[in-house]
């Protein structure tokens, strides 16, 4: 029987309270140590999930503990340093997104990963939702036909106490931007996967509605162009009364394909297809839902080398879009996108 794969936990806030949750309900899988700079916070952390290694810093734990993988759910200006020093210990990593804040930074951390044989990931958990591998697939494989456009609208709803928890999240330096990079990636993500053709120009705005005493948007859109001529347009807000889920529209010359994304706990996502005959795909880990699977993908790929949808250079294309928008955003323009991706 092999050991269970065992991850250090470098920040202990929500987010990282929702994986742990996974890892409790996921045989072969433990959490063999974690670091937060928050003493109440990691000892709360260390004791809801039983982890006796514990430290203040998480490069005392890097140092310490030998666990197969790091997972970083740090804010996100800490992104970069924390990979980077991880990588340059020779350890495999689950990053949150964003990897970085620059198409440099993310860039050089994946060339690095690379050359040391390290693997690293960013969590875009919702590539393993059962819908959304299916539109993916069902769009590679070209039964939808030629794509013309898609549409991706996210109207979601934040409370005050999302900057009041978080007062790092409303500073654009420390957090990167707002809801287009924190929330609708994931889903601009899952939009390039299905529609296959790297993103080249972008036009976007951006706006702050609800909270205006923040630096960063929490209303925006965007138009894209794909190297291939196709058009994905962007509706992302954190303003929406009510709270509202995701929905991912994909339009080819023999049918249509309607993805709604999941929100509640146990997740539910659905696929609705319209002049095509649905097709059934199966995933390519278990689980019960996308971050399960994603996390299974993960152990597996680092033991195994098996196959894994969610490598870091996987993740550039929309970092690459989201900065744009906002360089759009700014200048007022349409902008290329920067084509610092790795190969």
């Amino acid at each position: 029987m092999k050991k269970p794969f065992t991850l250090g936990f470098i920040g202990c806030g929500d987010i990282a309270v929702d994986l742990a949750r996974v890892v409790a309900m996921t045989p072969g899988v433990k959490i063999g140590a974690c670091a937060d700079i928050n003493a109440a916070r990691l000892e709360s952390f260390s004791r809801r999930f039983g982890v006796r290694a514990s430290h203040g810093d998480g490069r005392e734990l890097m140092d310490r503990e030998k666990v197969d993988a790091l997972y970083i759910c740090v804010p996100h200006y800490l992104h970069y340093p924390l990979v980077a020093e991880a990588l340059d210990r020779g350890r495999h990593v689950l990053c949150e997104k964003p990897l970085a804040i620059t198409m440099e930074q993310a860039a050089g951390l994946c060339e690095t990963a690379r050359a040391k044989g390290l693997k690293l990931a960013v969590n875009y958990q919702y590539r393993y939702d059962r819908r959304a591998h299916a539109l993916i697939m069902l769009c590679r494989e070209g039964l939808l036909g030629e794509i013309s456009h898609c549409r991706v609208n996210m109207p979601w709803r934040r409370g005050p106490e999302y900057f009041e928890g978080g007062p790092w999240r409303a500073r654009k330096a420390e957090a990167g931007g707002g809801t287009l990079l924190t929330q609708a990636s994931h889903w601009i993500d899952i939009a390039l996967e299905a529609m296959g053709s790297a993103p080249a120009a972008a036009t976007g705005m951006t706006a702050r509605r609800r909270f205006t005493d923040v630096e960063v948007e929490d209303l925006g859109m965007g138009m894209v162009e794909l190297e291939n001529g196709a058009l994905l347009g962007i509706s992302a807000a954190m303003t929406v009364n009510p709270h509202q889920k995701v929905k991912i529209e994909v339009y080819g010359e023999r049918g249509t394909a309607i993805y709604t994304g999941p929100d509640d706990f146990p997740p539910a996502s659905k696929l609705k297809l319209l002049g095509v005959k649905k097709k059934r795909y199966s995933m390519p880990f278990p689980g019960l839902f996308s971050l399960q699977r994603n996390l299974i993908g993960f152990a597996r790929w680092v033991r195994d080398d098996a196959p894994y949808h969610n490598g870091a250079e996987r993740s550039l294309p929309t970092l690459a879009t989201v900065l744009t928008l906002y360089r759009s955003a700014e200048s007022g323009r349409k902008e290329a996108v920067e084509k610092r991706l790795s190969e």
